[in-house]
């Protein structure tokens, strides 16, 4: 029903913040985005995290990362802000992509103060 969202994502960046990458080893994410610019810095799993979403339809897909992290730590859903936050086409580029029909074109940042899953559609979130 739902495919693996960004758990290899989120999974190398935790190796990322112990083990530095080599600047000729390639980042591996799943599904393959457009471009790619890397950036200094990581965002570190604690023990407990808020998935914040932008609005209630995407708390389904909240629910769906929770449990892949349940493993790992304990989190909770609410719509608002949060450690991990996902939300739909808050970024002009999407916006350009969306108006092209660009169905789950998706935009991930990541740094030390969180995570940042922005899309045009839901399947983009997944």
């Amino acid at each position: 029903m739902f495919k693996p969202f960004y758990l290899l994502l989120f999974i190398a960046s935790i190796f990322s913040c112990t083990t530095p990458l080599h600047k000729n080893e390639a980042v591996t994410i799943l599904p393959t985005p457009l471009s790619l610019v890397e950036q200094s810095g990581c965002f570190v799993l604690q023990p407990e995290l808020k998935i914040g979403v932008s609005d209630s339809s995407l708390i389904p897909a909240a629910h769906y990362l929770q449990s892949l992290l349940s493993t790992v730590v304990t989190s909770t859903v609410a719509v608002g802000d949060g450690d991990i936050i996902l939300q739909l086409n808050n970024v002009q580029p999407l916006s350009e992509l969306l108006a092209n029909k660009k169905e789950g074109a998706y935009q991930l940042k990541v740094n030390a103060q969180g995570i940042v899953v922005n899309a045009t559609d839901y399947s983009g979130v997944i």
